[in-house]
């Protein structure tokens, strides 16, 4: 181990426990050992504390917990584990991920080893899989393909046949940091509460390093894509906050007014365009989506306690 490879974890957790305890098992068996793990509990009902304290009794790896008083959402867990890490400041590279995440054992060692290869590059990532088969998950990893409206796209499939590439956008699913760019960066935005918090700090990250993606490290997330994705994927608050953040996305981002402005409301459009040529519930969805575009506009951020 170089004297600049301290790794520490951030794992986010809510209600989870079985997911969190694959995923503390897959850390404390990384072939490059950790130097510490921090669990920020959004706070959970489940038996998580209790997981947590067992873990903390093998003694191999220190484990802090950070428990919180309310459900921040996955945003708030890493803008509260993000402020752990620097206040500490005992380490190299920070490690994040959520509960349902579970990195191979080689994991760290293979992105450290790039790290070195590439030492002006500053963050790093992995190949998200599907549970545990051999299905990579292609939508975390984005290059930008239109700067004028920061419109991002999958990365080609044929690039994952090289050894690593850079990519404008990655998930909190196994993103190493440097220490010197989180403290350039800052904190994660709590206000996105879930979604989309982890693309506004990696277009953050690229003003200072750019982002390389390691294939052969590999790191399972989810279990079910087919439930996780694609049905529990269209309940209405999901909807809600995939289509909020993403306009607070291009407010931030797009670098024309103009063009920001007009993206909006052809955005908030279409979705009304969408929404009438469904059968449910019309008024009801065309007032949630109105009221989220107007709390973007407005800057009225963070939980909307108005969804379902």
């Amino acid at each position: 181990m170089r004297e600049n490879d301290k790794v520490t974890a951030l794992v986010v957790t809510y209600n989870r426990k079985r997911l969190l305890e694959r995923c503390l098992r897959s850390l404390f068996n990384q072939e490059h050992e950790l130097h510490q793990i921090c669990v920020i509990d959004n706070n959970s009902t489940d038996g998580t504390p209790e997981l947590v304290a067992e873990f903390q009794k093998q003694g191999c790896i220190d484990i802090a917990y950070i428990r919180l008083t309310e459900n921040l959402g996955g945003a708030g867990g890493f803008r509260e584990g993000f402020r752990w890490a620097l206040e500490r400041g005992d380490w190299d590279w920070l490690l994040v991920m959520d509960d349902d995440a579970a990195p191979d054992r080689e994991y760290v060692k293979r992105l450290l080893e790039q790290s070195h290869n590439n030492p002006d590059i500053r963050c790093l990532t992995g190949t998200e899989y599907v549970g545990d088969t051999m299905r990579i998950s292609y939508g975390g990893r984005r290059v930008i393909d239109k700067a004028s409206t920061m419109r991002t796209a999958l990365v080609p499939k044929e690039w994952y046949g090289k050894e690593s590439f850079c990519v404008d956008t990655a998930t909190f699913v196994g993103l190493m940091i440097h220490a010197n760019v989180v403290q350039k960066v800052g904190l994660p935005d709590a206000d996105f509460f879930i979604y989309y918090d982890d693309t506004d700090y990696c277009f953050r990250i690229r003003k200072y390093t750019k982002i390389l993606h390691v294939t052969g490290a590999r790191i399972v997330h989810r279990e079910d894509f087919e439930n996780d994705v694609l049905v529990e994927g269209q309940q209405e608050w999901r909807q809600f906050y995939l289509y909020r953040n993403e306009l607070v996305i291009k407010k931030r981002h797009i670098k024309h007014w103009y063009i920001r402005y007009a993206w909006i409301a052809r955005a908030y459009l279409r979705k009304i365009r969408d929404i009438l040529k469904g059968e449910n519930e019309k008024g009801h969805k065309i007032r949630i989506v109105t009221r989220a575009t107007m709390d973007v506009l407005l800057n009225r951020l963070g939980k909307a306690d108005y969804v379902k």
